[in-house]
């Protein structure tokens, strides 16, 4: 009875000590993929570093962190890594259009999928709809999904001072896509946006059609409406450069 208990105790010491290496090789092997895929995004963190503090990044360095995150998202689907190679990606496409403005198709593809990637992950992030609408309008122009994506981009999140000009620009060219909700959505963040950047909006409100639209969007305010016309008249005024 002794020798079968020992035996017994023996093969339970065994078992707990394969259980617990099983354990270990799952763990390792799980951390394998986050190890590589950490490393490989050695190389474009820098430079993503240098974007989130506003400094200005080349298109090299653009391309270098495209390639790293292309690397990355082998290994790991990372949310973060996916944004970062939508915006990477984006950029590349608008850095090198045509001399007459136009992007190159394929760019543009290379643009979409990774930006509708990144929004299955990162669904509130803001900028990332914003660079949606404007792809799909770049794309096929003021259809009803750049609309959607593009009101996505006003409900998801609040806009930096430099890109209140873009969104404006973008909201216009969609107008005639835009719903009624969707025209207030776009009315409310330009009265707000008015306060801090005032001249982003004047400088896109550059055809009859933009001006009608910023008055009736101004008419509620008329502190706001007063000053805008104010402007305007100022640079109607103003000498031709």
């Amino acid at each position: 009875m002794a020798g079968a208990s020992s035996t017994h105790i023996g093969l339970r010491k065994w078992l707990a000590v394969v259980v617990a290496l099983g354990c270990a090789a799952g763990l390792l092997y799980l951390s394998i993929p986050r190890t590589v895929a950490a490393f490989l995004a050695l190389p474009g963190n820098p430079v993503f570093s240098r974007v989130q503090r506003g400094e200005a990044v080349s298109l090299d360095d653009v391309r270098t962190l495209a390639a790293s995150r292309h690397r990355v998202v082998v290994w790991a689907d990372w949310p973060s890594a996916w944004s970062e190679l939508a915006y990477a990606e984006h950029e590349i496409a608008y850095r090198r259009r045509q001399p007459d403005g136009r992007l190159e198709p394929r760019l543009v593809e290379r643009a979409l999928a990774a930006t509708e990637h990144a929004l299955a992950h990162s669904p509130t992030e803001s900028e990332g709809w914003g660079r949606l609408a404007l792809l799909r309008y770049v794309t096929a122009g003021p259809t009803d999904a750049a609309g959607k994506a593009f009101a996505m981009a006003l409900l998801t999140g609040p806009v930096r001072p430099k890109q209140v000009g873009y969104r404006l620009d973008l909201a216009f060219r969609l107008w005639p896509r835009l719903s009624s909700d969707d025209r207030e959505l776009v009315a409310r963040f330009a009265r707000i946006s008015w306060r801090y950047a005032y001249d982003e909006i004047l400088a896109i409100a550059d055809t009859p059609a933009r001006v009608g639209i910023m008055r009736a969007i101004y008419a509620s305010d008329p502190s706001i409406l007063a000053t805008f016309e104010s402007l305007l008249a100022r640079r109607a005024q103003a000498p031709k450069s």
